[in-house]
């Protein structure tokens, strides 16, 4: 299903050390949005997204992995 295809999952990130931080993620699945910061990581292979509700400690970190 391709209904959500060009969809703006990330905004609003600052950059802030060797990461952005300060942004919002969007779940596709559900529409619910949560505060959201990313880094690099493996020279800039690794993406790592940590959304959360409220604050940073309360959330879950996702690794994407370019090939």
């Amino acid at each position: 299903d391709h209904a959500q295809d060009g969809l703006v999952i990330l905004w609003d990130l600052r950059k802030q050390g060797d990461g952005w931080t300060g942004g919002t993620v969007i779940d596709p699945a559900t529409g619910r949005t949560y505060g959201a910061e990313i880094h690099l990581s493996d020279g800039g292979k690794m993406l790592h997204l940590r959304g959360y509700a409220g604050i940073p400690l309360l959330g879950a970190t996702v690794t994407w992995v370019r090939e």
